[in-house]
């Protein structure tokens, strides 16, 4: 199923082209040695932290650290050191990663096979019929298919290839209405997935666009919620396109709930105001998200809302990479309101959530604000490329709670020009506020590179422990 459809393969080579290449001289240098605190235990996130420390010329946590010169050329507190040593050990996020679906030899996420218990509901807006069971032949709308689906069970969704869909995605009716999706899988190996099914070969993937009757209301594609919602719930290449109504803010996927695993990958989301709003309703609620190989473009701030990418709130544990961010949050011209929107959010501030957030291998072009703004929390932007943002990745805030300061690194990100919001951000590569407190932690940035930049790394008060190093600029010829 995965390679039928042409749409994707074309948007997964772009993709794989985000890739960075290897550097030359990591191939040539040998590992280094993982345990680099010889406490016994290697690979650890205290290695990271001593390296980088000692790198800045601080203490080593053991006493018994070993030395930085990694590619063995005499020269100490070279950069390359810090990218060698991170980008070998751990490409500057945690070893322990959250958890992430097993994937094949071509980097494609591999969806769990089809458990004999379980089984596929198909939906075809074109040649689809109520009056058919969905499996022998398909139904035609999503109110049928929804029907014959099965809370707890690892049932199938699929979508014909070709399609066209103007119905919202509502799963059961929660007190006497539609509106809410609360429907998930079994486990973790068994989850519920909504995704497509091709019966000609060179279709596009199947696409919804669903028109709220009255576009002054807030709207959402489908909107996940319910104390009944476990998760375990995978949506895997389909395609959102939301309508264009100037007054009504409108997401196309949303999570307010407790519940775990959920998959969004290889999907695309055009118009509107973002791919969703996610909100643990409680810290630690929700967990174990992750958004691969999607594409967020062209969102607008509608109904005078905060626009993007995607806003994270109480939200433990996430894996964000290889995704297009693409001209999120702004109409045509930016305005001062525009720094109310960011290509990514995450405001998780509440209370020092354990699970780290780790944003890699994204490509983000023309964010209205901030491409990332990692409002607090444990959370790291590596190998990101970013193009044309008045702030490319903010790391912490000012107004966040000092109970969870940002946390984490900012590393071997690449940043290519600059925009300028009026009477806002001026073109910022980096911008770097509360980090860790009284040495609760640590927070980094270093390995970046900035090409034609107007400010490469801006600090805000309170700062915090937050070190920098081992960043460069490169100026372009114009």
């Amino acid at each position: 199923m995965r390679a039928l459809c042409l749409v994707v393969s074309l948007w997964l080579a772009l993709l794989t082209a985000l890739v960075p290449p290897t550097v030359a001289s990591e191939i040539a240098t040998p590992p280094p040695d993982a345990d680099f605190n010889n406490d016994g235990v290697p690979g650890t996130q205290q290695d990271v932290d001593d390296f980088l420390s000692v790198f800045s010329e601080g203490p080593c946590s053991t006493g018994n650290c070993d030395d930085i010169d990694i590619n063995r050329d005499g020269s100490k507190f070279d950069p390359e050191d810090a990218d060698l040593y991170v980008r070998r050990i751990r490409f500057g996020y945690p070893l322990v990663m959250p958890w992430r679906p097993l994937e094949d030899e071509n980097g494609y996420l591999i969806i769990p096979p089809l458990h004999p218990d379980d089984r596929e509901i198909r939906v075809s807006s074109s040649l689809g019929s109520d009056t058919n069971d969905g499996t022998s032949a398909p139904v035609r709308t999503f109110v049928r298919a929804e029907a014959l689906l099965r809370r707890g069970h690892a049932d199938r969704l699929l979508l014909r290839c070709g399609d066209v869909f103007d119905e919202q995605l509502t799963g059961t009716q929660m007190e006497g209405k539609r509106g809410s999706w609360d429907k998930g899988g079994l486990s973790r190996n068994r989850p519920m997935v909504i995704s497509y099914y091709v019966d000609q070969p060179g279709q596009p993937l199947p696409k919804i666009i669903w028109r709220n009757n009255n576009p002054d209301d807030n709207s959402t594609t489908i909107r996940l919620q319910g104390d009944r919602f476990p998760g375990f719930l995978w949506f895997h290449g389909i395609e959102f396109e939301a309508p264009d109504n100037p007054n009504a803010t409108h997401a196309a996927i949303s999570v307010y709930a407790r519940a775990t695993d959920i998959v969004i990958d290889a999907c695309r989301f055009v118009g509107g105001n973002s791919l969703g709003n996610f909100d643990g309703i409680q810290p630690g609620g929700l967990r174990n998200v992750v958004v691969s190989r999607c594409y967020v473009g062209f969102t607008k701030p509608q109904g005078g809302a905060h626009a993007g990418g995607a806003y994270f709130v109480r939200v433990e544990g996430l894996d964000f990479y290889r995704n297009v961010l693409e001209h999120v949050g702004f109409d045509t011209v930016r305005d001062v309101n525009s720094k109310f929107s960011q290509g990514f959010y995450l405001g998780s501030n509440e209370t020092a959530l354990e699970l780290p957030f780790v944003f890699h291998y994204n490509l983000i072009i023309e964010p209205a604000h901030a491409g990332l703004q990692l409002r607090a929390g444990l959370s790291y932007a590596v190998m990101n490329t970013v193009r044309f943002a008045p702030i490319g990745i903010s790391g912490g805030h000012a107004m966040a709670a000092p109970n969870n300061p940002w946390r984490g690194n900012i590393s071997f990100n690449q940043f290519e020009g600059w925009r300028a919001i009026p009477a806002a951000a001026q073109g910022e590569c980096i911008r770097v506020s509360r980090g860790p407190q009284d040495g609760s932690g640590w927070a980094g940035v270093f390995g970046n590179v900035f090409i034609d930049p107007r400010q490469t790394i801006v600090t805000e008060q309170p700062l915090g422990s937050i070190v920098i190093a081992g960043n460069r600029t490169v100026f372009s010829k114009n």
